[in-house]
């Protein structure tokens, strides 16, 4: 599949996620401190999945400016670490009367994927 859009985001860092902790307000600390993230079993902080939320909706809104959105699901498939280059791909997969179904996936600067979601969007009318 070939995306219509993609997004890349610069480099996930420390000051990158605690500027999302607090905007979010999830001060979880295997997001924030590397010693308890260690303690939990991992080699460092990992990325709130939320934020690679935040850039697949950033994606979205680049190729579709104020969509209606009607449904969404998303998994996340691994964690972002710190250092991780995000691109985001949009593709529209079905277009009707109604509306378009998309395809959203992030990815790291390996290829991982990270995301992957699906959304459906209303069709905008002319004087709507």
């Amino acid at each position: 599949m070939t995306p219509s859009r993609t997004l890349t985001m610069p480099p996930i860092t420390r000051k990158t996620l605690a500027e999302f902790a607090e905007a979010s307000g999830d001060h979880n600390p295997i997001h924030l401190d590397p010693e308890a993230a260690r303690a939990s079993g991992l080699d460092d902080v990992i990325a709130h999945g939320m934020l690679l939320a935040a850039y697949a909706g950033r994606a979205v809104e680049a190729v579709y400016p104020d969509c209606d959105i009607r449904d969404f699901s998303i998994r996340f498939t691994r964690t972002g670490r710190i250092g991780d280059v995000i691109t985001v791909a949009v593709m529209s997969r079905k277009a009707g009367n109604d509306g378009e179904h998309l395809e959203v996936w992030a990815v790291d600067q390996n290829g991982e994927v990270k995301l992957e979601a699906e959304l459906s969007i209303a069709a905008r009318h002319k004087g709507a």
